[in-house]
């Protein structure tokens, strides 16, 4: 009898973490393969201090589901502030994975119209399905890049001399090969 006990309370345990999977939204899926890239596709600190050219810690994430995507973001701050204004020095990470690509290209799209008239902005090749790089040269400096139905965004807020464009587009580049 107690070995009978022991079997149904173990059994219970393993179907309590089992979910049906929802056919109409992968994310809500029991298979991961595709939705833990949100979550293991990121700068490492050694590559974020390489783009700001200077130590920096996480000080934020988040993760965000909702019902047509999932997303994961994290800041990386400075441990000194940008020395003229005193302003903290900010890489924000945020990678989104939707439903399908088609949400991802609308999302793209809606980001370059919304700063259609704004200079510093060139379409960048070889990353991803598109991708776009966009900069003031000393406030701001951003890439964004849609691969299937994935959109990756980095940004730099308060660009300092050390702040280093290649690294970023070569950081960018390793993350989206892995999506």
């Amino acid at each position: 009898m107690k070995k009978l006990v022991l079997m149904l309370m173990l059994s219970s345990i393993c179907l309590s973490g089992y979910s049906k999977p929802q056919p109409n939204n992968p994310l809500r899926s029991n298979d991961l393969s595709d939705t833990s890239v949100i979550f293991n596709a990121a700068p490492t600190k050694v590559e974020v201090e390489k783009i700001l050219g200077q130590a920096a810690s996480l000080t934020d994430q988040k993760k965000e589901i909702k019902d047509n995507f999932i997303k994961r973001s994290l800041t990386y701050t400075c441990l000194e502030n940008e020395l003229e204004t005193n302003r903290p020095i900010n890489l924000h990470y945020i990678l989104t994975k939707y439903t399908d690509s088609t949400l991802a290209r609308n999302a793209y799209d809606d980001i370059l119209k919304s700063n259609h008239n704004m200079p510093g902005q060139t379409s960048l090749s070889g990353i991803g399905n598109q991708a776009w790089y966009h900069s003031d040269n000393e406030n701001f400096s951003v890439i964004i890049v849609r691969k299937g139905d994935k959109l990756l965004l980095m940004k730099i807020n308060k660009m300092t001399r050390k702040f280093s464009k290649e690294e970023l587009k070569k950081v960018t580049k390793r993350i989206t090969s892995y999506l």
